[in-house]
């Protein structure tokens, strides 16, 4: 296994002061200072799958391209695997399999679809829970089971006619979330569910309730004890709209419906979703507008986090980044683009938009806030998006645009037991 050492994590200083119903409330002092940790680890493709042919560049795999971690197991996908850098399409792809094993993570296999072929781009998504996996590819969603002789393909789930899943997926307790954005205009999700001989099939589809218009419905997905959240960022006078839904009985019934209050500045809300712990988290990358006409991308973006009252999901706190700064390298822009959310921990991410500036990711706590640098790409046509998941207090951010090629890798954080060490300087705030 190859492993990649990238930028170190830099923490934001900060205070976590808890509400009177327990919940931090992400306070930071003033003035904030940066401070440096290393990653615990990296994580990259096999030799193998980085040169599949010898004296060649390095592979168009697009590792790290979704994650998805759970309880010492990670999903990183790859859905360029195992084309080379100007293959046209990218090929069939495939996942890897990462185990944590006494504090430390080793490749232990590889998903691929049963019907592979060309373009496919298997593993753009992945979802888990405990050994049910689920994987997002062109033409469908691959189920997947690991028993104790491995992983195992139990099933595809196919669209409908004329539909594509192309928007969010989640795995919860015995169901599998969906997206499909475009379905019949305004968007739609589909739950699926195991009869008694094990075989899925579609139990249930969720939408907006407009009849028109594309609210991009299921674009982002989240679930999590019982709690379902469906971004759309199409709704609410195309601000976006995050959908929150509890399971009553066999089926799933709308709870609430989050909307930005701040109207003017928030825009693409409910582009990424997260829950955990009583909180959902929603990111509106296109918030805050204009920061600067010097400076591209164009909003500066913001994190909505909620808490859980009883029934009602209330809005505890919204956390924005400062405005791009072109100059100094770093993009801080379109903030929210990827969210993450523990007990202690909300994450949010920020694409690069240029070869000269970098991503970066915020992680926001109760002891104060982080930054994991993304680094630049180096060809204007890969730009990277960190790509998140948190589990258990261990943050992994994929980077699947990384050094012009697109090979890409990933780190592992741990949020637990990070000590501050390296000086610098930055900023953020809480509104």
């Amino acid at each position: 296994m190859t492993t990649w050492i990238g930028k170190p994590l830099r923490l934001l200083a900060g205070i976590g002061v808890l509400s009177a119903a327990g919940t931090p409330t992400f306070a930071q002092i003033v003035p904030p200072g940066w401070v440096s940790i290393a990653p615990v680890t990296g994580l990259g493709p096999t030799g193998q799958e980085m040169f599949p042919v010898p004296d060649n560049p390095p592979a168009t795999l697009f590792f790290g391209a979704a994650l998805a971690a759970d309880h010492g197991t990670a999903l990183i996908g790859m859905p360029g695997y195992p084309g080379g850098r100007d293959s046209r399409p990218p090929d069939q792809g495939a996942v890897a399999i990462f185990t944590n094993g006494s504090g430390s993570w080793a490749r232990a296999g590889t998903l691929r679809a049963n019907d592979a072929a060309t373009g496919e781009f298997f593993g753009e998504r992945v979802a888990l829970l405990g050994d049910l996996a689920a994987v997002e590819a062109q033409s469908g969603v691959y189920v997947f089971r690991r028993t104790a002789t491995g992983w195992s393909q139990i099933q595809k789930l196919v669209p409908p006619a004329n539909t594509q899943f192309d928007g969010g997926l989640a795995v919860g307790n015995a169901a599998i979330f969906v997206g499909a954005p475009a379905y019949d205009g305004p968007g739609a999700v589909f739950v699926f569910e195991p009869d008694l001989k094990g075989v899925w099939h579609p139990v249930q589809m969720l939408a907006s309730g407009d009849a028109a218009g594309s609210d991009l419905f299921g674009g982002a997905i989240a679930v999590n004890a019982g709690t379902l959240v469906i971004g759309a960022t199409g709704e609410f006078k195309g601000l976006g709209a995050a959908f929150v839904y509890v399971q009553r009985g066999t089926l799933w019934s709308r709870q609430q419906t989050l909307v930005p209050t701040d109207e003017r500045t928030a825009a693409s809300f409910g582009a990424a979703v997260a829950v955990s712990s009583g909180r959902i988290v929603v990111g509106a990358p296109d918030a805050d507008p204009g920061p600067s006409e010097e400076c591209f991308p164009p909003s500066s973006g913001a994190v909505y986090v909620y808490a859980s009252r009883g029934s009602v999901w209330e809005r505890q706190t919204r956390i924005a980044t400062p405005a791009p700064d072109c100059a100094g390298g770093l993009s801080t822009g379109l903030f929210g683009t990827e969210v993450a959310v523990s007990a202690a921990h909300v994450v949010g991410a920020t694409p690069s938009e240029f070869p000269s500036e970098v991503g970066e990711v915020f992680d926001f706590n109760t002891d104060g806030a982080a930054e994991v640098p993304a680094g630049a790409a180096p060809d204007p046509s890969y730009v990277s998006t960190p790509v998140l998941s948190l589990s258990d207090e261990v943050l992994l951010v994929g980077f699947p645009a990384d050094r012009g090629f697109s090979t890409g890798f990933a780190e592992v954080f741990d949020l637990g037991g990070a000590s501050p060490t390296v000086a610098a300087t930055g900023n953020a705030r809480q509104d």
